[in-house]
């Protein structure tokens, strides 16, 4: 389970928050909280707003495993 879905699930979130937060769509989020896509850094700050979250902390690992 990737970050983004762990912290979604802790916080009792759901994708159709972050669809209604962020204004990003539905399929790009469903994609990224799948890890299927890795979100622009636009996006990227958007969710973790949503979420009361620090971008690092939810995409670190993703830009580790990238470098």
């Amino acid at each position: 389970m990737n970050k983004l879905k762990m912290i979604l699930k802790e916080k009792d979130r759901t994708v159709s928050f972050l669809v209604r937060r962020t204004g990003i769509s539905r399929y790009s989020l469903d994609k990224i909280v799948k890890g299927e896509k890795s979100p622009i850094i636009e996006e990227a700050n958007k969710i973790a707003k949503a979420l009361s979250e620090t971008v690092e902390n939810i995409f670190l690992l993703l830009v580790q495993t990238l470098l």
